[in-house]
């Protein structure tokens, strides 16, 4: 085979390489993904995460076991202390869900979702509610199950992404005797940024242009006609 065959065949064994690697990442990224933007996750004085997530075509209502909770649901500290309040959504969770006109009774969620934010202060009040940022990162896959959904058990339905950023209710209790202050319930809230309308950058950018305008016409006279 003369040279130049030797390039053509490798440069085909090349490509076929990368429509084999672009053909499985598309098989493999086809499940529906919806984006949970509202909702919320909240302890509900137990030491479980139960959560009722919102978004475009979605509802899905579930519970985490056992997180990471702030103050490890005990004494968070005295008035001015920081409390930490990062926590995430991970491992087998059990769920069920309404998702693009679909209704599955009984899905497991697997994958992680990180919740982090700044420590929260605690304030030199009675019975504190403290309310800060939080993000979110990471993503969830729903799988219908009647079980376990590993070892060939279970399908995958859909993914679940999350806006990335939310807010933090914390809610304390005390003051005691000795001034110290005590976990009541925390809830995790997604929310979706709000953004400009169309209608509303359309008229800032009008405004601008008959700024300039009006500029021109008293700077240049003659450059606009009157």
């Amino acid at each position: 085979m003369s040279r130049g065959g030797m390039l053509c065949a490798k440069a085909g064994l090349a490509l076929a390489f990368v429509l084999f690697g672009v053909s499985s990442t598309l098989t493999a990224n086809t499940l529906p993904t919806f984006l949970v933007t509202g909702g919320v996750a909240s302890n509900n004085g137990s030491q479980d995460l139960f959560f009722s997530f919102t978004g475009p075509s979605l509802s899905i209502n579930g519970m985490a076991e056992e997180p990471p909770l702030p103050c490890g649901m005990s004494i968070c500290g005295f008035a001015g202390d920081q409390v930490p309040i990062d926590t995430l959504l991970e491992g087998d969770m059990y769920a069920s869900a309404t998702a693009g006109g679909v209704f599955y009774p009984d899905l497991m969620l697997y994958g992680e979702v990180d919740l982090t934010g700044a420590n929260l202060t605690i304030p030199n009040t009675i019975n504190p509610v403290v309310v800060g940022p939080i993000s979110f990162s990471g993503s969830l896959t729903a799988c219908a199950t009647g079980g376990e959904c590993f070892g060939g058990v279970g399908t995958d339905v859909f993914n679940l992404n999350f806006v990335p950023s939310g807010t933090v209710t914390l809610s304390l209790g005390g003051p005691d005797s000795y001034g110290d202050y005590w976990f009541e319930n925390v809830a995790y809230q997604p929310t979706e940024a709000t953004e400009p309308s169309i209608l509303g950058l359309l008229a800032t950018e009008l405004a601008a242009a008959a700024g300039f305008l009006l500029l021109q016409w008293k700077v240049y006279p003659g450059s606009l006609s009157r």
